[in-house]
């Protein structure tokens, strides 16, 4: 009888606690989800000098300061150069009040490891290191650059770029460009020159010209810096010899309107001057009494961007880069024909 009771006892003790648990665990806080992983910023892995794509120009001059050349492209994109110090030559380019491109040239500045003035090897092996840093899944080489992109569910976000300067099999430039909000939106037909020239060419000629003369005045910056980076002197810039050549510039612009830039790696003065209705260079000057000074011309058609522009001409003897003798240069360009005189 004892051992009943007893029994029973423990039995209504364990009931008990078993209750007194149970409101325990009824009452307690619900367990909490599991936190979503953070939001990555694919812009800040790829910033230069403090400067991350998707900046407003306001921003990046809060940054930097002033840049010292502005203008508008082709593509109706505002760019600021920052060019003071050779070593750390920087492009950005906004659209729609947005930063979508970053371009360096300096061997002083560099993007995800990989700086201008690197060997193609080099390049290479430092895309391998830090492809999972950066988050890099695709990656191509051609023998005119490099082209790694970061791909996100699929569709590409960034692509990060290097053009190779053939001559010497090293990097000219290096590049970061916000694919959804800036190629894209370029790629509107099939052939992305003819798209650009359709806006070009819907422009009016005040802007079209502003356009022409803000892009010369770029490639004159580039010039001027690759030979402060080869410790030459700077050459001073010839405002009637860029006039004349910005008028024969637009003579050979008359035949190449919708030229690929895979058809376009020739030398536009053989091919337009002789053409009925072009003038020669000779005859341009001559019609403004002009006699320019002249050591040294490159005239081509190249259908890429200023920032490109040396690559071709160092395959066409372009010495304004490299000779010592002369102190001035004349730069005219009009979409996307050069002509470069000097002495």
């Amino acid at each position: 009888m004892k051992f009943k009771k007893k029994f029973g006892a423990l039995i209504a003790a364990t009931v008990a606690l078993s209750m007194v648990f149970a409101g325990v665990q009824a009452n307690a806080a619900p367990k909490k989800a599991p936190a979503k992983p953070a939001a990555v910023n694919y812009y800040a892995a790829f910033a230069v000098n403090g400067i991350t794509l998707q900046m407003t120009p306001q921003q990046v001059i809060g940054k930097i300061g002033k840049p010292g050349l502005a203008y508008t492209d082709s593509q109706q994109e505002l760019h600021y150069v920052y060019k003071n110090d050779p070593k750390k030559f920087m492009n950005v380019g906004f659209r729609n009040g947005k930063a979508v491109t970053i371009y360096v040239y300096g061997p002083g500045i560099s993007i995800a490891g990989i700086a201008p003035k690197m060997t193609t090897s080099q390049a290479k092996v430092a895309i391998q290191k830090n492809k999972a840093k950066y988050r890099i899944n695709e990656v191509s080489y051609v023998n005119t650059g490099i082209d790694a992109r970061v791909v996100v569910n699929g569709a590409t976000k960034l692509v990060l770029g290097g053009q190779i300067n053939e001559k010497v099999n090293n990097l000219m430039n290096v590049s970061i460009f916000d694919y959804t909000n800036d190629i894209k939106n370029r790629l509107i037909s099939p052939d992305p020159m003819y798209n650009t020239f359709n806006r070009y060419n819907n422009l009016n000629f005040n802007v079209r010209s502003t356009i022409d003369k803000g892009q010369a005045k770029y490639v004159f910056e580039l010039i001027n810096m690759e030979r402060k980076n080869r410790g030459l002197q700077p050459l001073q810039w010839d405002t009637k010899m860029s006039e004349n050549n910005q008028l024969y510039a637009a003579e050979m612009a008359k035949f190449f309107p919708y030229v690929p830039a895979y058809k376009a790696n020739m030398t536009a003065r053989d091919l337009v001057e002789g053409l009925p209705g072009t003038k020669s260079y000779e005859q341009i000057s001559k019609e403004r009494n002009y006699t320019p000074k002249i050591k040294g011309k490159w005239f081509t058609r190249y259908a890429l961007t200023p920032g490109l522009f040396y690559n071709e001409s160092l395959k066409n003897n372009f010495d304004v880069l490299s000779r010592k003798d002369i102190t001035h240069v004349g730069v005219g360009l009009v979409r996307d024909c050069y002509v470069v005189t000097y002495y």
